[in-house]
């Protein structure tokens, strides 16, 4: 065996010094481990040395591994799972064994001699049917080692593991033991081995826990910054604050021997976190030393949180007030948070952004580039250059940044005159090793007596390449005094007159436009600035602008943002289908044709700025999304276009926001490029009839700007095609244009749209319909009607309490007239509580395999069989997470995870089941949804192809009884991206006690042509309730089925049942007759403050005798146990609200009864109805629904 590794680094724990009594007794025992829980957080490491940090260190004994944030992985097929509490640490390595891969994570905590501890730890050991406990050596859990005052290793006390995966924490506890007369610290490892890599499995940890008698102690020292005390300063440790004196003094007692942090914050200062290791006692001194953060900070976007443009190649780039140059290699400039899962994981100095350089190519020579900006500054001036600094690297000295005697992280100062003329370098002042934080860089200087503008520069040179070392920058800053500006303008509307409150944003400052549009700073600073001109109903605008010393003008004119617009997907923000090539193509609402050259049109996200190709990074006018058309060479035209019903004999306005690319060669550098919108004038039939003209850019810009095409349509118009017309001779190399916020405005024709809402098939009452901007409710039939002009808002989305919300894109679309939209069916959403699978919606996990077979995990059985071909491949089963960059995009109904099936060569079978415990002859609900997706050839192409749902009886000895009691199964993909819920009922057959709820795929098609997604499975039985009274007993959601009640009353959309010894009734959802004996099937809730059943189904099965209405006092009608029930009241009227159609009635009780409808011209009335509820001010309150109101002379 190899040795184990003694580890020698002494970091501490928390104290409790509370005695169980002041007579000499034991100290009660405490959790001495510093960040036992990891929620104080986890620093990411990978590789195969020694890393660590928040209280514990680590070692890769053997092999390449990651030590990680059990957060790290939100995408993985081992989701994040904690213990308690919202974080854990977990272990995993790159390679498969054997031998296999081995790690320690450690901490030293002080501890007394002769007393007595226990250790334990919650442990996930993670497989995917070849991962934990495959290994003959597999184990994870706790070593105990004994060490003396100094440090020096004793010897070991035990080693405690578990040897096989599990499906949830589990805690491994350490024999009891106590300490020696020598020992002074306990060495707590969790220690893993395992064969498998992070493919197939994994290790996580949470609370550990090494508990006992503490060693107390104190820890004294000084704040300072520049030499000088800081007084005010907040100083922590393990929990006890204390508050610095004269002179930057402090003291802190009743801590814990051993590893801890110091953590100091002051105002004016960068907090600062220092590890410190306490002895017993109070001998400890710590001082700190602070950074006064900067006075006047001159650099536009120093900490990068304003944004960072991505850029990668060998050229420049840049953006949010910083530009990029690659002087050697390809490399590639990107934010911090872009590298959340990268091999060093995202850190910043402060906030929430940093920028960080990274090469592409192992050296030397190094990668190498500068990132900077210039600054205005005063001749004959101090000013002080600073950054944080993070070199990023897998070894200190060897692997990674600082292996290699060139590499540098520095800052580098130029001076230029007031033309702009070069008049000096600045030495650098440079970080060229390893660090474990962001460490401070900083350069003082004098700026010479002709000096009017500085050039800041990050100079970055790094042989290693990405995957073995980077650097990072962070809270960038150029302080001293700055250089006076003033700005002053005048804000327009865009083709008239002046516009008042509209809000400038400047450096921090904000002034609003007066009467006359006009707007004023006058203590600005030269040098780079960003202007944000806003006002609600107009499209913002801003402005970079380099403001000199003195005075500034920007004048600007404000576009309104339209009020109507008849185009759909407007802004391209539901998404772009990408097409290529020389003909045509489309989707989401557009058509491109290529009328010359082979062309693109692609969405504006997909040039990220990664490929060095696409010297053009993504740009948006508005929201996160655009549409950017490219040509190969030579002349390239082509259009992306919708038609549009409009008015005959009607003025409209065409717009849109056009981003013309050009580096010098592109867009504008030929003759008859143009960009911009055309517009012709349709019949119905699509015939062209008018040509209305474009309206164009010729010429490259630098930024979005407005276009716009007024018309008037002829009398024999019907519609018009709205065109974004292209016209480039630059290949994409060179040019390209992008468009966003496209506009049609103007009256849409009159439309009605209407249709009928169901489930299980039967009308739903109730429901919530919006389309074209407006809402409507279901009504007792489940049907709805809207009305009015065609617009942009042409999704029909409906949606009720308890049940999954659908939304619908109208196919074909609407049109002028009426238009019946299918019925929509909408699914039962079933509580968690009622739902009887295990991790129905995967968020508990998902385990990848892709080999023919049998597996288990998170509650799911899988069974993999491939077809025979021979060479062909095998199914797969993964987490709908791990294809972040598939070419069908992980696409999630709810939540974070899904479960996807797909096949290689020749296709292939897959089941994903549950066996479930049920009652004979209950009622079930089984449900999914289910995602199939196909390029045009994939999933559905085979007339075999089926994927959804089975439900199997299973016999005594739990075998599959053929055929199937339940499905429901689809055989064609869906268009776009949109899960088809699948729903279906049945009752156990008399017998059985177990079934199978089956996700079942059959499919011939292979990965790269299509795939399948199931999402939020549910199984559900159904209570029977004999009785009203019962029915209203049962749970908030609970499923339910009652039969042989007569309807009491009915109403628009609801009606009531009731006991026919009028001892309970309630509401109902749906439509029958008063008298009507029904069975009821559907899910109780509380609707307006009143117990409902929801009916999913509604029976008549004959007739009865409707109870007699039972008479009582109003102040009888207003208590909980009389609801739902058929009653006679009286009284005088009160009042008569003619707004809501009720009115009040009082018979002497104390409060008035409130009624629905109106009570004619009588003063005193009889009413028989039933007592409902609403409420008022979130209150339930009683409401009378009359079936008869009688007046009284």
């Amino acid at each position: 065996m190899r040795s184990r590794v003694r580890l020698c680094i002494v970091l501490a724990a928390l104290i409790c010094a509370v005695l169980v009594s002041a007579v000499g007794q034991p100290a009660m025992a405490v959790n001495v481990l510093t960040n036992p829980g990891f929620e104080e957080g986890v620093t990411n490491y990978g590789g195969s040395g020694v890393g660590g940090g928040n209280g514990w260190s680590y070692v890769m004994v053997y092999g390449d591994g990651a030590i990680r944030a059990e957060t790290y992985y939100g995408g993985n097929q081992f989701p994040p799972t904690f213990h308690s509490g919202s974080q854990a640490i977990r272990y995993r390595t790159s390679y498969d064994g054997p031998p296999n891969s081995e790690s320690y994570i450690y901490q030293e905590a002080g501890v007394v001699p002769n007393s007595q501890y226990t250790a334990s730890v919650w442990v996930r050991a993670w497989s995917g049917g070849a991962g934990f406990g495959v290994g003959d050596d597999d184990k994870a859990g706790i070593i105990i080692q004994e060490l003396g005052a100094d440090g020096s290793y004793i010897g070991d006390v035990s080693a405690t593991y578990i040897t096989e995966a599990n499906s949830a924490y589990e805690q491994v506890t350490a024999p009891a033991f106590t300490t020696g007369p020598n020992t002074h610290k306990i060495r707590f490892i969790l220690h893993s081995s395992i064969a498998a890599n992070y493919e197939k499995g994994a290790v996580s940890y949470d609370d550990c826990v090494l508990e006992g008698q503490a060693v107390p102690a104190t820890v004294s020292g000084v704040v300072t910054s520049g030499g000088a005390g800081v007084v005010g300063a907040t100083v922590e440790c393990q929990g006890q604050t204390a508050t610095t004196g004269a002179g930057g003094a402090y003291s802190i007692s009743g801590l814990i021997a051993g590893a801890a942090t110091l953590s100091v914050s002051a105002e004016g200062y960068w907090p600062e976190s220092v590890p410190v290791t306490l002895a017993a006692g109070a001998g400890n001194t710590a001082n700190v030393a602070l950074i006064a953060k900067p006075v006047s900070n001159l650099l536009l976007n120093g900490g990068f949180e304003d944004g960072v443009t991505l850029y990668s190649g060998t050229g420049y780039g840049g953006g949010f007030g910083w530009s990029y140059q690659v002087l050697y290699d390809s490399c590639a400039i990107r934010p911090e948070t872009y590298y959340q899962f990268d091999a060093f994981p995202t850190e910043v100095h402060s906030g929430e952004e940093g920028i960080r350089f990274r090469t592409s190519t192992q050296g030397p020579p190094g990668g190498e580039s500068l990132i900077y900006q210039d600054a205005m500054v005063r001749p004959s001036t101090s000013y002080t250059a600073s950054v944080w600094v993070r070199g990023y690297g897998q070894s200190e000295g060897t692997v990674g940044f600082g292996a290699d005697p060139g590499d540098r992280a520095a800052i580098w100062i130029q001076e230029f005159d007031a033309a702009g003329n070069f008049l000096q370098n600045l030495d650098e002042a440079a970080v060229t090793a390893m660090n474990y934080k962001h460490e401070y860089l900083s350069k003082t200087f004098t700026t010479s007596p002709s000096t009017a503008k500085v050039r800041y520069m990050l100079h970055s040179v790094i042989s290693a390449n990405f995957a073995t070392g980077a650097i990072g920058y962070d809270d960038c800053a150029l302080d001293g005094p700055p250089v006076p500006a003033a700005l002053s303008g005048a804000i327009n509307i865009a083709g008239g007159g002046p516009l008042a409150g509209v809000t400038v944003t400047v450096q921090g400052k904000t002034a609003t436009t007066g009467a006359g549009g006009g707007y004023s700073f006058a203590e600005l600073t030269a040098g780079a600035a960003t202007v944000v001109i806003s006002k609600d109903g107009y499209w913002s605008e801003t402005r970079e602008l380099t403001l000199v010393p003195g005075a500034n003008s920007l004048n600007l004119s404000l576009v309104p943002a339209p009020a109507t617009n008849l185009l759909q997907n407007p802004g391209f923000e539901s998404g772009v289908v990408a097409y290529s090539g020389t003909e045509s193509g489309g989707g989401l609402y557009w058509t491109h044709q290529m009328l010359q050259g082979d062309n693109a049109a692609r969405a504006e996200s997909y040039y990220t700025g990664l490929d060095p190709a696409d010297i053009f990074s993504r740009e948006y006018h508005s929201g996160d999304e655009a549409i950017r058309f490219r040509g190969s060479g030579f002349t390239s035209e082509g259009i992306s276009y919708q038609d549009v019903f409009v008015l005959p004999n009607t003025q409209y306005v065409a717009s849109a926001w056009v981003r013309c690319y050009d580096e010098g060669t592109g867009f504008g550098q030929n003759a008859g490029d143009k960009a911009g919108v055309w517009v012709k004038g349709l019949d119905a039939a699509g015939n062209e009839l008018e040509d209305y003209g474009e309206a164009s850019f010729e010429t490259g810009n630098t930024r979005y700007e407005w276009v716009r095409k007024i018309f008037t349509t002829g009398a024999s118009v019907a519609k018009v095609r709205f065109m974004l017309h292209t016209v480039i001779g630059a290949d994409y190399l060179n040019g390209a244009v992008a468009y966003d916020d496209c506009a049609l405005e103007g009256p849409g024709a009159p439309v009605t749209v209407q249709g009928t809402v169901l489930s299980m098939g039967s009308p739903l009452a109730g429901a919530t319909v919006s389309i074209l901007g407006q809402t409507a409710l279901t009504g007792a039939n489940g049907q709805y009607s809207i009305s009015g002009p065609l617009n942009s808002e042409q999704v029909l989305q409906v949606s009720k309490t308890g049940y999954w919300p659908v939304s619908l894109t109208p196919d074909p679309a609407l049109v002028p007239g009426v238009n019946t939209m299918p019925d929509v069916d909408l699914k039962v959403q079933i509580p968690d509580a009622a739902n009887l699978l295990v991790n129905p919606g995967f968020e508990e996990g998902v385990v990848n395999n892709n080999t023919p077979g049998t597996y288990q995990s998170f509650g799911w059985n899988y069974v993999l069989v491939d077809n025979g071909v021979p060479g062909g491949g095998s199914p797969a089963v993964r987490a709908e997470g791990y294809y972040a960059s598939d070419q069908f995009s992980r696409q999630y109904h709810s939540g974070n995870q899904a479960i996807r099936v797909r096949m290689s060569t020749g296709g292939g079978t897959v089941s994903i089941f549950q066996d479930v415990t049920v009652q004979p002859g209950a009622s079930m609900t089984a449900a999914t949804w289910v995602l199939p997706r196909s390029n045009g050839t994939g999933f559905g192409t085979d007339p075999n192809d089926r994927a959804g749902l089975q439900i199997f009886a299973l016999d005594a000895g739990g075998n599959v009884i053929e055929p199937a009691i339940a499905e429901s199964l689809v055989s064609v993909p869906v268009p776009g991206i949109s899960y088809v819920p699948l729903q279906a009922a049945f009752t156990v057959p008399a017998g059985v006690n177990k079934v199978r709820y089956a996700l079942y795929v059959l499919t011939a098609s292979d990965y790269t042509n299509g795939c399948v997604t199931f999402d939020d499975c549910g199984l559900e039985a159904s209570s029977v309730a004999a009785s009203v009274s019962g029915l209203k007993a049962l749970p908030e959601g609970a499923m339910a089925e009652i039969s042989g009640k007569v309807v009491s009353a009915a109403f628009d959309g609801f009606f009531y049942i009731e006991e026919q010894d009028r001892s309970s009734g309630i509401k109902v959802i749906g439509t029958a007759a008063a008298g009507d004996v029904v069975t009821l099937k559907g899910r109780v809730v509380t609707l307006d403050g009143e117990e409902t059943l929801d009916a999913i189904s509604v029976s008549i099965t004959g007739t009865g005798t409707i109870p007699v209405p039972l008479c009582m006092i109003n102040r009888t009608a207003q208590t909980s146990l009389t609801a739902g029930l058929y009653v006679t009241v009286w009284g005088h009227v009160l009042s008569v609200d003619a707004q809501s159609n009720t009115f009040t009635i009082g018979d002497g009780s104390p409060d008035g009864l409130k009624v629905a409808g109106t009570p004619g011209d009588s003063q005193f009335v009889t009413v028989n109805g039933v007592l409902g509820a609403e409420l008022i001010e979130g209150v339930p309150s009683v409401i009378v629904h009359p079936v008869s109101i009688t007046e009284v002379l």
